[in-house]
């Protein structure tokens, strides 16, 4: 419900954010569906908000040691290994 509003999500679609886990109970596989997706299939949908924050911690640490003049290894698409500024 939003304001006097009350939304169903099979009428008026992904009217906003709140719908989203209708959105998703819709597409999961299950019984008496012979579409949707698996499970499997949805894991990465439900592990993105962890790998967003984990991606940001990643930089937050790169940052913390340039300031202290770290460096650190990596290695080129040929696989030479070289030191690099991070």
């Amino acid at each position: 419900m939003t304001g006097g509003r009350t939304f169903n999500f099979n009428y008026d679609g992904l009217a906003h954010i709140g719908l989203v886990p209708d959105l998703l109970a819709d597409i999961r596989k299950g019984p008496g569906k012979d579409w949707g997706m698996t499970g499997a299939e949805m894991a990465p949908i439900f592990k993105s908000a962890e790998a967003y924050i984990r991606m940001w911690e990643r930089i937050q640490a790169s940052e913390r040691r340039a300031a202290a003049g770290h460096h650190g290894r990596c290695r080129g698409d040929a696989g030479a290994e070289r030191v690099v500024h991070v």
